[in-house]
């Protein structure tokens, strides 16, 4: 049996919290909220080989579709999707 850690825990609540600003965001084309990057547990360093410059929200050179502020294209946060 697997046991759960305190971490997959939080990470876990982490991600909920974001998948329900992201539905209860009603999102146009045109000027969509963005998500605070705190909320996403966003950080400038990468995570293994996963970081923004590799990440299909990333829009060079630092900033993201979907999350807040200045990204560093070796910044990393929950939402990544490998490009």
């Amino acid at each position: 049996m697997e046991s759960v850690t305190r971490r997959c825990v939080l990470v876990s609540a982490v991600a909920s919290a974001v998948g329900a600003v992201a539905l209860s965001t009603q999102a146009s084309a045109q000027g969509e909220p963005k998500i605070p990057q705190k909320a996403v547990a966003y950080r400038t360093t990468p995570n293994g080989d996963q970081k923004c410059s590799n990440c299909t929200l990333f829009i060079k050179p630092n900033a993201c579709q979907k999350v807040a502020g200045d990204i560093s294209p070796d910044g990393y946060c929950i939402l990544y999707r490998k490009a």
